[in-house]
């Protein structure tokens, strides 16, 4: 699992979390509040940029089946402001 943010589409400037491969080229992703756990979006790998950083408390979860949509929310959007104040910086 690895955070990406989303570069195509109607999602993109959004941060969301891959769930696994789909195939070589595309992965599902969900964020919690437009992509939820139950449903992910098949992307297209070349329409994301993976971030580096540590996601192992929500893996860790995942495993455990205690993730939930408000987690992931709440993570991607802690994603999401530390990129933008960098951005700012």
């Amino acid at each position: 699992m690895r955070f990406v943010l989303l570069l195509a589409g109607r999602d993109m400037g959004r941060v969301a979390l891959t769930l696994g491969g789909y195939d070589d080229r595309t992965v599902l992703i969900a964020d919690g509040r437009l992509r939820k756990l139950e449903k992910p979006k098949k992307k297209n790998i070349k329409h994301l940029l993976f971030i580096d950083c540590d996601c192992s408390e929500l893996d860790s979860l995942r495993h455990r089946g205690a993730l939930t949509d408000a987690v992931l929310a709440k993570a991607c959007k802690a994603v999401e402001d530390a990129l933008d104040s960098m951005d700012a910086v």
